[in-house]
């Protein structure tokens, strides 16, 4: 077990690490340009999602979830994956007019074909990343993920002060692509050796073509709130709603590519043990909810006084949002763990099945708030997540057992704790003080220590997990601090 810890430690240092200095690189590229400028970008936001996913086709997941993999396998995956990444390219080019058009944005156009770039560098190392994810080493990946992080960072911000505007986070992105291509094959030690089959490629094509059918509604319907955004409102609006979810994506996006990247390949090796594979699932589930409810009740609690000390006052009218987004998100990791469950016992075709139910019910529910204005359509996300949540629970119920009760028992103590932590902050702090950056320290003090008091009371009961896993860091770090012997 202590193995597995390590890959979530290490894997939490590569989505951590970036996403922090993302952060940075956000508050100094948002102080700089202007909301309009980020709300362009956003526009594309879903022509580069699905041509990424096309370029992939799920294949790079089988490579992972296989039991045996051999040269032809891999060679062939690589071929594919260059060879629809190329034409992918070219395709959002010749596209690139229709999309201007569409937004009435004409320089739209060229920044959609220097964006596409990154379709064909990705491409180029779609294996040697998903066979370090396989082989779970996440130390590489995590040094890899920071330092394309940092290279993206100073090509951005360095464009930005010198007045590049919106171009500044064009060529951030392509910076970025560049340097991972770079990384991934200089420290990885495989190469193309084997020989370009297309029979191995179907072979995988079972399974990984259900994979690219659920990720192409998930994105497309992630991405449809941007576009919509931006086709009824305003780049201003859209850009508001960007900032809003990119500074909500740092806590939920970094626990969900935690738990994804390492459940996937761990939850597969023992997919043939159901009850050993619950027993998993539960103790993800226990361990992980704390720090997502707890990471999104305290950026809400704390979104009043934090925007504008860092991004300045003209992103204030993003503030609203960013607190409903977190509600959101609260169940997100948990909701996409169940589905990482189905895929590691290879039914990806019931992942399809429940992303066609739940994009059409999106569908409807945008349709009916999308003229209501943006925080209705925040609001509408809130509703959608409960919603997914019990579609995609409800296979873990029916396959491996994993009943209702015993999912409140994991589940509701939790957002108990949170909400109860996050509203007596809340009021003591408005009683305290008024200063925003007093304001800031008070409420996130508050609101750690009620949860860290709690979770010291109930730890062997309801936090059992939690507590067990804040031992054994803590354990790791004293071994670490202690002076070896000679």
């Amino acid at each position: 077990m202590s193995s597995v810890k390590k890959s979530f430690a290490w894997s939490a240092v590569e989505q951590i690490g970036p996403r922090v200095l993302q952060m940075a690189l956000g508050v100094v590229l948002a102080r700089l340009l202007e909301p309009a400028e980020f709300g362009l970008v956003g526009m594309l936001a879903l022509f580069i999602a699905i041509a990424q996913v096309f370029a992939d086709c799920g294949l790079s997941a089988s490579l992972i979830q296989r039991k045996e993999l051999t040269a032809d396998d891999e060679t062939s995956v690589c071929a594919m994956n260059v060879i629809a990444g190329v034409l992918l390219a070219g395709l959002l080019c010749l596209l690139s007019p229709l999309v201007a058009r569409f937004y009435e944005q004409p320089v739209l156009m060229p920044m959609l074909c220097v964006q596409s770039l990154t379709i064909v560098f990705s491409s180029f190392c779609v294996v040697q990343a998903a066979l370090l994810t396989r082989a779970m080493q996440f130390k590489k990946t995590a040094l890899i993920s920071t330092a394309c992080t940092v290279g993206s960072g100073v090509v951005g911000g360095g464009l930005a002060w010198l007045g590049w505007g919106v171009w500044s986070l064009v060529w951030s992105v392509v910076a970025g692509s560049v340097l991972r291509l770079v990384l991934l094959w200089s420290m990885s030690h495989w190469r193309p050796r084997g020989r370009v089959s297309f029979e191995r490629v179907r072979a995988m094509w079972s399974f990984s073509s259900y994979l690219l059918y659920c990720q192409l509604l998930g994105i497309t319907m992630q991405n449809l709130y941007p576009m919509l955004i931006g086709k009824i409102y305003s780049p201003t609006s859209l850009g508001y709603f960007d900032r809003a979810n990119n500074l909500r994506l740092l806590p939920v996006g970094t626990i969900s590519q935690i738990v994804n990247r390492v459940s996937f390949p761990l939850l597969s090796q023992c997919h043939d043990d159901k009850a050993l594979l619950r027993r998993r699932i539960r103790e993800i589930v226990r361990s992980v909810l704390m720090l997502s409810a707890g990471g999104l009740t305290m950026l809400a609690l704390l979104a009043d006084p934090l925007v504008p000390m860092l991004l300045s006052e003209k992103w204030r009218p993003a503030i609203p949002l960013l607190q409903i987004m977190c509600f959101a998100s609260v169940i997100y990791p948990i909701s996409g763990l169940f589905l990482i469950a189905l895929q590691a016992q290879g039914l990806s075709h019931l992942n399809f099945r429940l992303e066609t139910i739940k994009s059409l019910i999106a569908l409807l529910a945008l349709a009916l708030v999308c003229q209501h204005g943006v925080k209705a359509m925040v609001w509408s996300m809130v509703a959608l997540s409960i919603i997914n949540y019990f579609f995609n629970a409800w296979y873990n119920v029916k396959l491996l057992e994993y009943h209702w009760s015993s999912q409140a028992w994991d589940i509701l103590p939790t957002l108990g704790l949170c909400a109860a932590a996050g509203g007596t902050a809340w009021w003591l702090s408005g009683l305290l003080s008024s200063e925003d950056w007093l304001l800031l320290v008070v409420r996130a003090a508050l609101f750690m220590a009620f949860c860290g008091t709690a979770i010291y009371c109930f730890r062997h009961s309801y936090f059992q997990d939690i507590w067990k896993h804040l031992t054994w860091a803590g354990d790791r770090l004293r071994q670490q601090a202690s002076p070896q012997p000679a």
